[in-house]
Order: structure tokens, then sequence, then C-alpha cells
């Protein structure tokens, strides 16, 4: 199922521990920006999207919801 993209933008940054305030950072942007992504009222232009990927170590077709990303998988638990 495909996902929203700027439901999937807030799950990476959150997943990573990341506020916005601290993404805005590392993208050289300004936290309204990254707001407005996450919200759906705006969309990252390429090279945003680009270094969203880079950050968080996945495709763009994973951050675009094209196809499911591994970064959300669970650990499996180790009973050793």
């Amino acid at each position: 199922m495909k996902q929203d993209l700027a439901a999937l933008l807030g799950q990476f940054r959150e997943k990573r521990g990341l506020t916005q305030e601290q993404l805005a950072e590392k993208l050289n942007a300004s936290r309204p920006a990254v707001s407005k992504w996450e919200c759906g009222d705006a969309t990252p232009d390429l090279d945003n999207l680009v270094a969203l990927a880079e950050l968080y170590g996945i495709t763009l077709d994973e951050l675009t919801g094209r196809v499911v990303s591994q970064f959300f998988a669970f650990s499996p638990i180790s009973f050793a």
C-alpha cells in the first residue's frame, strides 16, 4: 500500500530521533519548510529528497513510498 509522502517524511524523521529543527539544520532548510513537507502543504525539491534519502540511508523509492522500506523493520530479538 502506497503511503502518503508527507506522512512518510514525518515517520522517517521520528524514527531517526530528530526534531524538525534538527532536520532543518542538517538540510540547511527552515523548520517551517520541514513542517510544511510533513503536513502536505509543500513538497521537498529534488535536492532535498535526495539529501533526505541519503541521511536516512534509504532509496528515493523507499522515501516516497513506491516500495516498502526496511527502515521500519524490527530487529530480531536474541535470547542468547
